[in-house]
Parts: C-alpha cells; sequence; structure tokens
C-alpha cells in the first residue's frame, strides 16, 4: 500500500487512484481494516456488500437499489444534507440477477466517476469499499 500519515491530524493519506487489498485467513481482520480505512476516508463513500449482511448502516447512510439499467449514473446530490457533509451509499446487489456482473460494474463506473469529478473541485474524491466476494 501506498500512502503516508498525515502529519497534522495523523490519519492515513490514501493516495489518488490507491487500491488497497487485504488478503488472509478467516478473522485475521481483513474486514475491520478495512471498515477502519473506509469510516476514516474524509469524503464521499460507496459500499458494495456482494453479501448484502454487512454495514454500515445507520441514518447518514443511503441505499441505492436498481440494476445496470436502473442505478444512477450520476452521484445523487439530492440525498446530501444541507451542511453539504460527505455522504455514504450503500448498494446490494441481487445475485439472482442475470446482470449481477454487469450490476456491480455500474456502481463501480459511479465511484470512479464521481470520485475525479470531487478531485477535480478539490475534494479528495470517493472510496469504494468491495466487501465480502467469495
Amino acid at each position: 500500500m501506498s500512502g503516508s500519515f498525515n502529519d497534522r491530524t495523523g490519519a492515513l493519506d490514501i493516495g489518488d487512484g490507491r487500491i488497497i487489498l487485504a488478503v488472509g485467513k478467516k478473522r485475521s481482520g481483513k474486514s475491520v481494516l478495512a471498515k477502519l480505512i473506509f469510516k476514516s476516508y474524509p469524503d464521499d463513500k460507496i459500499v458494495l456488500d456482494i453479501a448484502g449482511d454487512d454495514g454500515p448502516f445507520g441514518d447518514d447512510v443511503h441505499t441505492i437499489k436498481g440494476d445496470v439499467e436502473t442505478l444512477p449514473t450520476r452521484w445523487p446530490e439530492y440525498l446530501r444534507n444541507q451542511d453539504n457533509d460527505p455522504m455514504t451509499l450503500r448498494y446490494v446487489p441481487d445475485p439472482g440477477s442475470p446482470t449481477f456482473a454487469e450490476d456491480m460494474d455500474a456502481l463501480v463506473g459511479l465511484a470512479l466517476t464521481h470520485g475525479l469529478k470531487r478531485r477535480q473541485e478539490g475534494h479528495t474524491g470517493c472510496c469504494l469499499l468491495v466487501h465480502e466476494i467469495g
């Protein structure tokens, strides 16, 4: 993993476009590490919850539904609160859908295009957590 710790805040500063992959045996802390990094990310976030049983959950998490034809192609700004705080979206794909892989690809595309737009606006970007594959 490439990155550094911010001297001022002590937060992990992950460079643009970085991919963090956690692999290991069961119960070795992969999910804990991924969720800590995800939770500490200072800008917009999306979690692709493939198994459908993982967070984040809460009032500040917006669950989006649909398939490749109906998922948003642009960030749903209308869901953002009045204070313009970072947003968290959560998507659980339907494994029985004939477009299961395409549905997940559409969400990854949303994260990538939104992240690029945010960076161009001077923000950090968009963090995508793909959780529980296989």
